[in-house]
């Protein structure tokens, strides 16, 4: 295999050289663990990050109220240490008292006193994910909080006032300290007085917090571990608002703090030695379970992982580092040569003889990792252009593009991980939600030919298709994917297209602006949920790169599903969501024909019952009855987004990664999601050489 790999990664040789001597000089020397990160950062702010290459930095430096377990998914102790909730609508958090702020890991003081984090600062972070200014991507994850989309609404209209007051003035304003004090403070007042009058997150005192949902939301736990919902502290953020997350300013409550941040090489993180999971504190909390008749399912789970792999402070890794690659051959020569410890991504070219070693009888391949994310690769498409915005002849080219991708071979021949061709949105494996797909005929050359009818008939209608542009971010195998749909369009339909790559920076700008035809793009799920992906195409929302806008869709995400319960309450409420279904003019030739693969039913007949189930039902079971109407009213929005056709799914994802077999406390999970803070490695020993004699014969 090695000499393979030799031939495969030839060109890599001169960069292994800049990195592996960047290890051996006496200003950096190696961390305990090292991995590559994909591209560089571009925020440490948890209000502004949206991407996989900041949320594991991020949950290494912040801590959340709860925390992911990477072998479950289900939520354990973060800055809360215990949790409740009776009606599955108020959320009582109770904070642990000893979660310290830290400032290049000391405790940072405020007034000479240590500063420790309080409900205040959750409650301060999360309002902030609504200041327009900030620009926050990932508010929508809060919309499920009591009062938070009127909240939205007022603080965007009011913004408004202000710049144009600020105007009038002479004063330009990007961000709130550009104000003038006593307008600075106005603002301040009034934000804050909304949300007392709005929203249902309050600080009961420095270490309780509430959260009041509108509807009842299992998933809530979950959401509460993701790095979103971190607590920022207010005196840093306010006093430094430019310049808060450079190393020498940011204030982390972690387990790591961040060490140094070199411009597209590297980020390393070093242990906080103030984190609260001393041994003292894990020995004393499994001493008083021990003595507990019954214990909550997150103390069982926190138990378990306690067990395994003992308290940070003992068995955590000492220093981190996460490398800005790009190259996946690059990252993989490092791995093989012991200058990494993980690679999430491998060339597509050895993807498919990997998973073929380490599917053979008896195979030996521990380093290989392979399995199911929850999430899905797909083309956003720009609805402000010309050629796609017309509601007749733009939805025509739309889905003649959506038909016109030969997914089976793409996922055969260019991505080769396993991953499942898409035609829906929401990947399977959503508990109680159907998995079927929702455009495409199953045979190639039958989309291929209705696709020719569609674009024949966007070109007699005088419609003039130009050259497009695929915009994707810099990496070696989405220009792979864009080079494969090119030559698809060209030859099937006539149309075409150029790739076009940028840095991930100027990428993500280029997509928050609009500045692009068609748009690579990916989403993984934050919770087990339909909403996670399809919450993101409401109007308002910061992710829905096409610009998408269909007043039904949205009332059917925000208004019906997010409160399900006001939504079906009375006969009048129920009838005005029926009524509002079928008025929907391709009601009839989608919904009403869709039939479902668990029976005969179609969708209408399901949608029909499960109101009318809810209608009989007892109050003990209208809770249940409720959520399974809103799962049929997440498959509508989903048929209806799919006819619209403002995203081409591609694929669903597959993760294959590598890691030696000394690195405890990794698994691979559906989120990719592997908190910094359970790595170990065996023995306390980090394995030393190389890692290519290891590695199998491939064929």
């Amino acid at each position: 295999m090695y000499r393979n790999l030799l031939t495969i990664l030839a060109g890599c040789g001169l960069l292994l050289g800049v990195f592996a001597l960047s290890f051996q000089g006496s200003s950096r020397t190696r961390a305990d663990y090292v991995w590559n990160n994909g591209t560089e950062p571009q925020t440490l702010d948890p209000g502004k990050a949206s991407g996989q290459p900041e949320g594991e930095l991020l949950l290494g430096l912040f801590e959340t109220l709860t925390v992911y377990d990477p072998f479950t998914l289900k939520p354990v102790q973060g800055v809360a240490k215990s949790w409740e909730s009776e009606d599955g609508l108020t959320h009582t958090f109770h904070l642990r008292p000893d979660a310290w702020w830290v400032q290049r890991g000391e405790i940072f003081q405020v007034d000479g006193k240590p500063r420790n984090v309080t409900a205040h600062d959750f409650v301060y972070a999360w309002q902030r994910q609504f200041y327009p200014e900030v620009g926050s991507e990932m508010s929508f994850l809060l919309l499920i909080i009591e009062g938070t989309t009127e909240y939205q609404t007022v603080l965007a209209e009011h913004w408004e006032k202000v710049l144009e007051e600020a105007k009038t003035r002479g004063v330009s304003v990007n961000n709130l300290s550009d104000l003038e004090p006593d307008y600075r403070e106005a603002v301040k007042t009034f934000r804050q007085e909304q949300w007392d009058r709005l929203v249902g997150v309050n600080a009961i005192d420095d270490l309780t917090l509430e959260v009041t949902l509108k509807s009842p939301a299992p998933f809530f736990l979950s959401v509460t571990s993701f790095y979103v919902l971190a607590p920022v502290c207010r005196e840093i953020v306010e006093t430094k608002p430019d310049s808060w997350t450079h190393p020498d300013h940011i204030v982390t409550n972690g387990p790591y703090y961040l060490d140094q941040w070199r411009y597209n090489e590297f980020v390393s993180l070093k242990k906080n030695p103030n984190y609260w999971e001393t041994s003292n504190y894990v020995t004393e909390s499994l001493n008083a379970w021990s003595q507990q008749e019954k214990l909550t399912p997150a103390e069982e789970r926190q138990q378990e992982l306690w067990n395994k792999l003992g308290s940070f402070d003992e068995h955590g890794m000492e220093s981190l580092e996460a490398l800005a690659l790009e190259n996946d051959s690059t990252a993989l020569n490092m791995y093989l040569y012991g200058n990494i410890d993980r690679v999430r991504s491998l060339p597509s070219e050895l993807l498919g003889p990997m998973v073929r070693a380490a599917e053979k009888p008896g195979a030996h391949f521990p380093q290989f990792h392979h399995g199911v994310l929850g999430g899905y690769y797909y083309y956003a498409i720009n609805l402000k252009l010309p050629v796609f915005k017309d509601p007749e002849h733009g939805r025509k080219l739309r889905l003649a593009l959506a038909l016109t991708i030969d997914r089976t071979s793409m996922v055969e021949n260019i991505t080769r991980g396993g991953q499942k061709p898409a035609y829906s949105i929401v990947p399977p494996g959503v508990p109680g939600y159907p998995d079927y797909a929702i455009f495409g005929s199953g045979d190639f050359s039958k989309d291929v030919a209705r696709a020719r009818e569609l674009v024949e008939e966007v070109r007699a209608a005088g419609v003039k298709i130009p050259r497009l542009r695929i915009l994707y971010n810099t990496f070696e195998g989405h220009a792979k994917i864009a080079a494969y749909i090119q030559s698809n369009w060209r030859e099937y339909l006539g149309i075409d297209v150029t790739p076009t790559n940028q840095e991930w920076g100027v990428y993500l700008d280029s997509k928050r602006t609009s500045n692009f035809d068609i748009v690579r793009a990916a989403w993984i799920g934050d919770h087990e949920d339909p909403s996670t992906f399809l919450d993101m195409y409401t109007t308002e929302n910061q992710n829905n790169d096409p610009r998408y806008h269909n007043p039904l869709y949205d009332r059917l995400i925000l208004d019906y599903s997010a409160n399900i319960l006001r939504a079906l309450e009375t006969p009048t409420s129920r009838d005005a969501i029926l009524n509002d279904v079928r008025n929907w003019p391709h009601y009839d030739e989608t919904i009403a024909r869709r039939k479902l693969p668990s029976d005969d039913k179609t969708l209408a007949q399901q949608f029909e019952e499960r109101i009318e189930a809810f209608a009989k039902a007892s109050e003990e079971d209208k809770l249940e009855k409720a959520m399974a109407v809103r799962l049929t009213l997440f498959r509508i929005a989903e048929e209806i987004l799919m006819w619209d056709m403002p995203t081409i799914p591609i694929y669903f994802y597959t993760s294959t990664q590598l890691w030696p077999p000394e690195l405890e406390g990794m698994a691979m999970n559906i989120r990719d999601s592997h908190p910094l803070k359970m790595l170990r490695w065996k023995d306390g020993k980090r394995p030393t050489g190389t890692r290519y004699q290891e590695m199998p014969k491939l064929d």
